[in-house]
């Protein structure tokens, strides 16, 4: 393979060359993501979650998410406990913006099945 083609450039947040950044997001969250569906009976409540958690050394790559999928969500991070967390939790940008990208770039592990629930 040419060392200038075809491959993947890796810095302090992940840039990828050459490949459909929604394949890679689809592979990345079936690694490290999960979708949540929180049922406050008492309250007669449902919301909905997306989220990535990474060690904290990882934040850029969380923040490149945030920016390739327009900007929705937060980062936070959690420094007493070395990790970082990208988070949606608005209905509308989940609808709109999360559930088309999964439906179209499936996920192949069984957060595949978590995923159908969410959907």
């Amino acid at each position: 393979m040419n060392s200038n083609n075809n491959k993947f450039s890796i810095n302090n947040s992940v840039i990828v060359k050459y490949l459909d950044f929604y394949d890679w997001l689809s592979g990345f969250v079936d690694a490290e993501g999960n979708f949540l569906i929180i049922i406050n009976k008492k309250r007669k409540i449902i919301r909905f979650r997306f989220a990535i958690k990474l060690h904290i050394d990882d934040i850029n790559t969380l923040y490149y998410i945030q920016k390739e999928v327009g900007g929705i969500g937060i980062v936070r991070k959690y420094s007493l406990k070395y990790y970082a967390e990208y988070i949606i939790l608005d209905f509308n940008h989940i609808k709109d913006i999360i559930v088309p990208i999964f439906e179209k770039y499936r996920l192949l592990t069984t957060k595949k099945y978590s995923f159908s629930l969410f959907a």
